[in-house]
């Protein structure tokens, strides 16, 4: 119970704080569910079978998560840039 009210008073602040909340949110996309879809498994799939894999198995992994990594940096640059402008819309 406690723990709840605290999320709620927590996320209620930073409602409160943060003018355009879809940058925060977007910001915290990129970094949890980009990491979580495209990052990690690439990882654990090389870790787990990489010495399995052929070469162009294993480039395709690593181009997979660069993607993610390029993708999430481009939508936390671009969120960070608007949040630093005050752009409202």
């Amino acid at each position: 119970m406690t723990l709840r009210s605290i999320i709620i008073v927590m996320t209620t602040i930073v409602c409160m704080v943060v003018k355009t909340f879809t940058d925060f949110i977007n910001i915290a996309g990129a970094l949890g569910s980009v990491t979580v879809a495209f990052i990690l498994p690439q990882m654990f799939y090389l870790k787990t079978f990489g010495s399995e894999m052929s070469i162009t198995k294993k480039v395709a992994c690593y181009i997979i998560a660069l993607f993610g990594i390029v993708g999430s940096s481009y939508s936390i640059y671009f969120s960070i840039q608007k949040l630093s402008k005050g752009d409202l819309s």
